[in-house]
């Protein structure tokens, strides 16, 4: 699956900021396991036509390789405000952290 970014370039700095934690593993002070990977946000649209944003992970975490994480949208976003919502969020958030319980 190919998930397309709207709006601006990735900033050189952020992507730098995504391989310092791709695939990195660390144990917490609660000895679980702590998997990180770096992800971004694309927009996709559902079968019956509404906007939807897919997290897409830059590099296998192996918690979340058989998922698909997507989330739903209020009725009333539209495809152009989902657009805004995936750049706000791929301006601010660099990855996802995955933890054992």
């Amino acid at each position: 699956m190919v998930i397309t970014i709207p709006g601006k370039a990735q900033n050189p700095c952020k992507l730098r900021q995504f391989e310092r934690i791709v695939g990195e593993k660390t144990m917490s002070n609660s000895n679980s396991n702590v998997e990180r990977g770096g992800c971004r946000f694309g927009v996709k649209e559902t079968g019956d036509g509404k906007p939807s944003i897919v997290m897409e992970l830059y590099h296998q975490v192996p918690r979340l390789s058989r998922i698909t994480l997507a989330f739903e949208l209020l009725s009333g976003i539209n495809l152009d405000h989902a657009r805004d919502l995936v750049d706000k969020m791929n301006e601010h958030i660099i990855g996802v952290t995955v933890t054992a319980k």
